[in-house]
């Protein structure tokens, strides 16, 4: 399998809806799921390919041989990965930098460490290291992305009153990626030219969303800690395994969650233009949550009413090893 980053560089901000079911366009998060790529990937499947190109992204999800991961942020050559939600003992007190606060209350706040510090973060939190910079770490994130509301109108109401939309802008040089694992990369380009003009997330009449996209190869020589994402990506036969998407095993596969640690997130909201017409309400697990035994994950159909054409949310996990 090649595995790339796809780099997507903002020239507009972006609303994100919140996880949390509130359908209010001031609600926001700086968080876009693997699911929602993959709807709109199936969006720019369908309009270049019809029904053929579409059903063949959905088998190569099912094959296995199409992965998506989450939206991360980077800044600049500086790539963020979802902190692991596995907890590890420390068999020493950890030496803390003068004036620290305590180590427990740094790994609280940080929700992303990036690639180049993961071997590091991780062999701190196994105690086979006594320092590691959490400070830095937490400030690395900083100035990466603002959130703000902004104040609109619908100017074709009789009596409009103005109402506020929440938007995430990126700094210069910072935006989010996603890394994708597939066979044929040639295939997954055009979807994301074609992705680059339609935009991402809500709002996008309003011309939010709207990015740039520069495609990556990871490979062993990798630069900017990226060889040692790459080696994880790949490695065999792991102890522990982190997701990077949003997944969810299928009913036979429940076992594999006994000993994980794992938050769960609601997936939900409206179907793609359509104010009117929901979606079916899952949860699913989170980014970050970390897992002894792999499971092979599903695509569902969301649809509620039966008629009309299928809504896929893919929840076939990608895996990186943090063992």
């Amino acid at each position: 399998m090649i595995y790339r980053i796809y780099r997507l560089d903002f020239y507009s901000g972006v609303h994100f809806g919140s996880d949390f079911g509130s359908e209010h366009v001031s609600s926001m998060q700086s968080v876009f799921h693997s699911d929602s790529l993959f709807s709109a990937l199936c969006q720019e499947a369908l309009k270049l390919g019809g029904e053929p190109a579409l059903q063949q992204l959905v088998n190569w999800s099912r094959e296995g041989t199409l992965l998506l991961s989450d939206l991360f942020p980077y800044s600049g050559d500086t790539y963020f990965l979802p902190k692991p939600k596995k907890l590890y003992s420390r068999k020493e007190t950890p030496v803390l930098p003068e004036g620290g606060l305590p180590d427990r209350k740094l790994v609280k706040k940080m929700t992303h460490i990036s690639a180049d510090l993961l071997d590091e973060y991780l062999a701190y939190q196994q105690g086979k290291t006594d320092r590691f910079d959490m400070e830095s770490v937490v400030g690395r994130l900083h100035g990466i992305m603002q959130q703000e509301r902004k104040t609109s109108a619908a100017l074709r109401a009789a009596e409009s009153e103005p109402y506020y939309v929440g938007m995430t802008q990126f700094a210069q040089g910072c935006g989010l990626y996603a890394i994708v694992g597939c066979e044929q990369p040639e295939q997954i380009d055009p979807l994301f030219r074609s992705l680059e003009t339609t935009g991402i997330g809500g709002r996008k009449s309003y011309g939010l969303g709207k990015f740039v996209c520069e495609p990556v190869e990871l490979h062993a020589d990798a630069p900017h800690g990226l060889s040692a994402l790459y080696r994880r990506l790949t490695a065999a036969n792991p102890a522990v395994s982190m997701t990077l998407n949003t997944s969810l095993p299928r009913d036979e596969e429940l076992d594999c969650l006994c000993d994980a640690q794992y938050l769960l997130i609601r997936r939900g909201g409206m179907k793609d233009g359509s104010a009117e017409q929901h979606k079916r309400t899952v949860y699913a697990l989170e980014a970050g949550s970390c897992v002894s035994t792999r499971y092979a994950g599903q695509i569902l159909d969301v649809r509620i009413e039966t008629d009309g054409h299928p809504i896929y949310r893919n929840f076939i996990p990608m895996y990186l090893e943090v063992e």
